[in-house]
C-alpha cells in the first residue's frame, strides 16, 4: 500500500479501536531480545482471543466473512470437484495433507455442500489436533407481559 500504511485483518478491529476513519496508529517496537521475546508470548494471538474479563470473544467474524459463511452453507448450495479443490487448496501450505470427504451427491455429477467446506476448514485431517466449540452465551431476551 503507498505511504506510511498498516494493512490488517477487519477481524482484529475491535483490539485496536479501529473503525476506518483516518485515525493514526502508532507502532512500538521492542529493543532488546528480553522484549521481544515477552512481546512474542504476550502479544500472542492465541492468547488474547477472549475479553479477560466477560469471556467474549476479541477477535470475531464480520461484515464479508459473515455474508460468505451464509452463502457457501445456504441449503441448496453445492459445489462441483474443481471448485471445491480451489477453495481447500487456499486453506493451508502446501505441507499439510487434506482429506477429501465423499460426495454429498454421488450422480449424475458430484457435488459437494458448503457445509463440507467448513468441516474441511475446521478439521483438514484426522490427525489435526483441531477442536471447536460453537457454544456461546445468548445475549437476546425477551420482555415478559
Amino acid at each position: 500500500m503507498p505511504f506510511r500504511t498498516l494493512r490488517f485483518n477487519e477481524c482484529v478491529c475491535k483490539p485496536y479501536n479501529a473503525d476506518f476513519d483516518g485515525d493514526e496508529m502508532n507502532i512500538h517496537l521492542p529493543q532488546t531480545e528480553e522484549a521481544k521475546a515477552e512481546c512474542r508470548v504476550l502479544m500472542a494471538v492465541k492468547n488474547n482471543l477472549m475479553i479477560p474479563r466477560s469471556g467474549d470473544p476479541l477477535i470475531a467474524a464480520t461484515q464479508d466473512f459473515l455474508t460468505s459463511s451464509y452463502l457457501i452453507t445456504y441449503k441448496d448450495r453445492f459445489i462441483n470437484r474443481s471448485e471445491f479443490m480451489r477453495i481447500c487448496a487456499y486453506f493451508g501450505d502446501a505441507d499439510e495433507k487434506i482429506e477429501i470427504p465423499p460426495p454429498s451427491i454421488m450422480k449424475p455429477v458430484e457435488l459437494w455442500t458448503g457445509k463440507q467446506v467448513i468441516n474441511v476448514l475446521l478439521r483438514p485431517n484426522r490427525e489435526s489436533n483441531v477442536i471447536v466449540n460453537t457454544t456461546v452465551k445468548e445475549k437476546f431476551y425477551s420482555k415478559k407481559g
